[in-house]
């Protein structure tokens, strides 16, 4: 299996005025993601999924080591 690849790119407005990008922006970016991936290989729109399925998120978190600037 590969790993799947989704581009997005940085905008002024994801940064604190250092030029960091503020830490809550990933959550969204990461499902912004996920919602792609259901697109590109299951082929269903992540609402869909969600409608006939469900896919409740329980729990997130993430550590990171250094700024992403």
């Amino acid at each position: 299996m590969t790993a799947y690849v989704h581009h997005r790119v940085v905008r002024f407005g994801d940064c604190d005025p250092a030029g960091i990008v503020y830490f809550p922006v990933f959550f969204d970016w990461f499902h912004q993601a996920m919602e792609s991936w259901f697109d590109d290989h299951l082929h269903e729109p992540y609402a869909s999924f969600l409608t006939h399925h469900g896919l409740p998120a329980v729990h997130s978190e993430c550590d990171w080591s250094v700024p992403c600037t």
